[in-house]
């Protein structure tokens, strides 16, 4: 009995595809652990991958399921223990990272960017190129997860607009933007 009910709950808990947390475990997750470190920094990155309609429609639908995993693996190798890692929607990924300051949000936000653009894909119509766009912001204090997830979409479609396959952070660190279009290996990915 107690298998079924853990089957259960990691059904529940788990979206099938990816092996992340659904929305509402990860919104579950993500509300207690804000609540037990009130006072601790926090971050959220929220990831969309550019183009995901377009890879559907071209390589087919399996296709953008292997993307989909793949984005997951990456995300879940990527993040720490106590990170929440969920796939918010579609082709939409979020990440909760408690008890990090923004710069360490960004390069976290950095490393998932670079590896997915640097993962060679394989479609029914030949190789495929995958990007993301990145939203970072802190929590402010006595800010709740909606007010924080609403303030990261924003900074996530200031990516999108401003070109695709980069990072945007909220509150903008001159010194990290110089940091990323500086580096060996980077392609100004930070705005």
């Amino acid at each position: 009995m107690l298998d079924i009910i853990t089957a259960l709950q990691h059904e529940r808990n788990i979206d099938g595809l990816t092996k992340l947390y659904n929305r509402r475990s990860f919104e579950e997750r993500s509300e207690q652990k804000l609540g037990a470190g009130r006072s601790a920094p926090a971050c959220l990155m929220l990831c969309d991958i550019d183009h995901f309609k377009a890879i559907n429609d071209t390589h087919g639908h399996s296709a953008g399921d292997r993307v989909l995993i793949e984005v997951g693996r990456i995300i879940g190798q990527c993040a720490r223990a106590h990170d929440i890692a969920g796939r918010f929607g579609g082709e939409e990924f979020i990440v909760l990272l408690p008890n990090t300051s923004l710069d360490g949000a960004t390069y976290f936000a950095e490393r998932v960017r670079k590896t997915l653009a640097d993962t060679p894909f394989r479609g029914a119509g030949g190789p495929i190129t995958v990007t993301g766009s990145f939203g970072v912001a802190e929590r402010l204090p006595g800010e709740s997860l909606l007010e924080l997830i609403n303030r990261t979409d924003t900074m996530l479609y200031t990516a999108k607009k401003e070109g695709r396959n980069r990072v945007v952070l909220d509150g903008q660190d001159a010194g990290l933007k110089r940091f990323f279009e500086q580096a060996d290996g980077l392609d100004h990915s930070t705005t």
